[in-house]
């Protein structure tokens, strides 16, 4: 395989873990990033200007028609190449058509937030993302030849066993509603261990047939069923799939978590050749104005990435905040949280915080881009933009704080990437 084509995606990469983990390693990002440090003038605005100037502005604002035509011209292609079966020609077309309408939104955003948007970004593909948008999906056993590591972080195997957790513990509680009955922490578990084992091995309809079978004499059988079954399709972390179905690596709706995942690497793997935090951050939002790189889509795919990107997370549960109280002072929350790089959970999105200090932060939002925003500013500003009363009430936002994981700072400091 060629150097080039181990920085694009294609399941070539999974193949051989050391390719895998050479896409994954960003190193194109991190020079590129590095060399803008030592020319921080080129990061540098000075107060009260904007992003784009007045010739971009009006160049955006004349040229407004053109793109609108071939915007939807594309998005009509997308459409009918999806009618007719051509997947990968509708898949591209969709990203030439978001592709088209970028700089206006943008601009939309630069007359939202002003002076306080230092980069634009894009939550959707780029064409770098060639491969992605080529294949859409890869066969789930193709992930380096079952390699255990990324089967676990996949979110297929993860779907099974929160979502087996989560039915087995409503399938018990159903069962003990009648007096006198109950299970022990053992029981519970080894009946877990069992049905999530036949359900990766034959299905399952034969894990439910296994399970009838043991409690078959249990009064309340067939409603422990039902209530399993129904907390398997609504876990919290997405329903349940077939184990030996394709993974998705191409997502139109929107790819704000992988972007995050990717946007913090970057982030902590060049921290030390910044003295300026902004210029850091400007560096760092650059790699994603175009649009999310290949790697922050793939990333999407997966739940977990902190093991495959040699990071280290961690999450505190005590500063979760109800939506339904972001109305309310939370301010305490936000004070009590370290300088540090974070990663926000909200419904149905994701963001980035960096936290300088009690006074200082930076939040990079997939949808809009890198904004100056002071931790005082932070809630407000979800309650604002994120917070919909009618499908948000029963969620939290919650932090999640990411480092270079010892052994990774380690070769970063001795210059390995």
């Amino acid at each position: 395989m060629s150097h080039t084509e181990i920085y694009s995606f294609s399941p070539a990469i999974l193949d051989k873990f050391s390719d895998f983990e050479k896409f994954c390693s960003g190193e194109q990002e991190i020079t590129s990033i590095k060399t803008l440090s030592q020319n921080t003038e080129l990061l540098r605005r000075e107060t009260g200007t904007l992003y784009f100037n007045r010739w971009q502005v009006l160049w955006i604002r004349v040229t407004y028609p053109l793109r609108w035509i071939g915007s939807l011209f594309f998005s009509s292609m997308a459409k009918l190449s999806s009618c007719i079966g051509i997947e990968s020609l509708a898949r591209r077309c969709t990203v030439l058509s978001q592709k088209m309408s970028r700089s206006d939104e943008q601009l939309k955003h630069q007359e939202e937030y002003g002076e306080k948007l230092l980069v634009p970004a894009s939550n959707a593909h780029t064409i770098n993302s060639a491969g992605i948008i080529y294949y859409g999906t890869i066969p789930y056993t193709s992930l380096l030849n079952g390699d255990p590591l990324l089967e676990a972080l996949s979110f297929n195997n993860l779907y099974i066993m929160t979502g087996v957790k989560e039915g087995i513990e409503s399938f018990f509680k159903t069962l003990e509603v009648v007096e006198g009955q109950s299970y022990s922490k053992e029981e519970i578990h080894k009946a877990q261990d069992r049905f999530e084992t036949t359900y990766k091995r034959k299905g399952i309809l034969a894990a439910v047939r296994e399970l009838h079978e043991e409690f078959k004499d249990e009064k309340r059988l067939d409603a422990a069923l039902n209530n399993l079954y129904d907390a398997m399709i609504h876990s919290e972390d997405g329903p349940i799939t077939d184990h030996s179905a394709d993974l998705s690596i191409y997502d139109e709706g929107g790819l704000c978590r992988g972007a995050c995942f990717w946007f913090l690497y970057l982030y902590l793997k060049t921290t030390e050749s910044f003295e300026d935090d902004e210029s850091h951050l400007i560096a760092v939002a650059r790699q994603f104005q175009e649009g999310v790189p290949p790697q922050g889509a793939f990333l999407q795919t997966l739940k977990e990435v902190s093991p495959l990107l040699h990071l280290r997370k961690v999450r505190n549960e005590e500063d979760n905040i109800p939506f339904s109280e972001l109305q309310e002072d939370s301010s305490s929350t936000i004070n009590s949280l370290a300088p540090g790089a974070y990663r926000v959970g909200l419904h149905r999105h994701s963001l980035v915080y960096i936290k300088i200090d009690e006074d200082r932060g930076y939040q990079w939002d997939p949808n809009a881009g890198l904004l100056k925003m002071a931790p005082k500013e932070l809630l407000p500003w979800i309650n604002e933009h994120h917070y919909q009363s009618e499908e948000s009430h029963s969620t939290n936002v919650y932090f999640e704080e990411f480092f270079l994981d010892e052994v990774d700072i380690n070769a970063t400091q001795e210059g390995v990437i």
